[in-house]
């Protein structure tokens, strides 16, 4: 039998009673079936209901609920399975496993049911804003954990896009519907010829058992579209609408928003990071991006003087090193900086090895004792491999890192492992 669907007819009971109509284990999965049911099941872009039923005093989570051929479904978990992929028919009662015919008492998440209410309503308000301004068509919608995205089409538009002012236009439309409080009227027509009286903004594409939720009246609505998710009664109920961004999607617009509670939350989050940060910078919010420039053109400057420092300082570590290169005919170098970072430590590196200058019995080792880490360098005709050297004698004491026959690089957790290995490079 098909399950009686009470959540269309009252999206505000938050309880019923209700009797088990088929039990089934499907991919270890437990899932009930009642008489009928105020759990929503997912669909049409909006989240199933959560919440519980209660059997014989206990309470038992309903995770998961789907629709299938008229039934639907509810998943709920239990400390033990059944192992049957087929309907369970005749099953002794007792205490601990259900029974076709039992009584429940159904109970849904209010918060997460009201949260879905006031999300959907915001996304056809919005969709609707779209339309009325802009002709934009509402092509896409996904109702996410984090936010809401519609993707608008301009097929039918005389705009070729939609700008930031655009969409703020639209933004505040939606407040406006939101403020005035208006009915949300859904009704369910059996074929589309009877649902087609309705001022509907997209085109029907489905032909019987039709629901249509209309926002306003019926000479000039808000917005009217098929729609078979959970709604509030009046528009003021979604509380507000935030749009957080947009960009191009496909040849279309995706907008980023949210509404209800979790957009009241958001601004409250963003209002407090932007209060701390104009404590921070002693500015208010009207002269907050002029501090913010200010600032940004200081530390661009600094940044300036400093990689002009920093090249100085890498050139005198240069000079200062060149003698000793050319000095040695054979063998090891290792120079070890404490003072410097990786970076300057390899444009040393790359400075003192240009075009290959390296003489072809020499191993050039740079190396930071508190960064715990040495880079090797070699000529092409070397005896020495430095990629091998690494892998050879640096890792196997807990090094990390690699390269080739002309550098590589090892990094290690501590300086004593590092001394280790610079002890061992001492006698090549």
């Amino acid at each position: 039998m098909k399950t009686q669907t009470i959540y269309k007819d009252n999206v505000y009971l938050k309880d019923l009673n209700g009797r088990i109509t088929g039990i089934y284990s499907i991919d270890d999965k437990t899932l009930l079936t009642f008489d009928r049911t105020i759990f929503f099941p997912t669909g049409g872009g909006q989240s199933h209901d959560i919440g519980k039923i209660i059997w014989k005093s206990k309470e038992i989570p309903v995770v998961d609920v789907y629709e299938k051929e008229g039934e639907i479904y509810h998943q709920v978990i239990l400390d033990s399975l059944y192992n049957s992929d087929c309907e369970i028919e005749n099953r002794t009662k007792n205490t601990d496993s259900f029974s076709k015919g039992d009584d429940v008492q159904l109970q849904i998440d209010w918060n997460h049911r009201f949260d879905n209410m006031q999300r959907h309503c915001g996304e056809h308000i919005l969709s609707g804003a779209f339309y009325k301004l802009y002709k934009g068509i509402n092509r896409g919608f996904h109702m996410g954990k984090d936010y809401m995205t519609i993707d608008i089409s301009l097929e039918v538009s005389p705009f070729d896009k939609i700008t930031w002012k655009m969409a703020k236009e639209a933004e505040l439309e939606t407040n406006k519907v939101i403020w005035e409080n208006i009915p949300v009227i859904t009704t369910h027509y059996d074929t589309k010829e009877e649902a087609s009286v309705e001022p509907l903004r997209k085109e029907l594409k489905i032909s019987s058992d039709i629901t249509i939720v209309r926002i306003g009246s019926f000479n000039e609505p808000s917005d009217a579209v098929a729609c078979c998710g959970t709604h509030p009664s009046h528009s003021g109920q979604v509380g507000m609408l935030k749009i957080y961004k947009i960009e191009p999607n496909k040849g279309m617009t995706r907008i980023y928003f949210d509404a209800g509670k979790r957009a009241f939350k958001n601004y409250q989050r963003d209002y407090d990071v932007l209060t701390k940060i104009n404590n921070k910078l002693s500015a208010g919010t009207e002269d907050l991006f002029d501090k913010f420039k200010s600032m940004e053109e200081h530390t661009h400057g600094v940044k300036a003087r400093l990689h002009n420092l920093e090249k100085i300082l890498i050139n005198s570590k240069v000079k200062a090193l060149k003698p000793d290169l050319e000095a040695i005919t054979g063998g090891v170098l290792i120079k070890t900086y404490d003072d410097i970072s990786k970076d300057m430590i390899q444009s040393i590196g790359r400075q003192l090895t240009k075009n290959q200058s390296l003489p072809d019995e020499v191993l050039l080792i740079l190396s930071s004792s508190p960064g715990a880490f040495a880079i090797l360098y070699a000529s092409p005709s070397s005896k020495y491999h430095c990629g091998n050297i690494v892998k050879e004698k640096g890792r196997p004491i807990g090094g990390k890192g690699g390269g080739n026959q002309t550098s590589a690089q090892v990094t290690f957790e501590t300086s004593n492992e590092l001394n280790n290995f610079l002890g061992y490079l001492k006698t090549l």
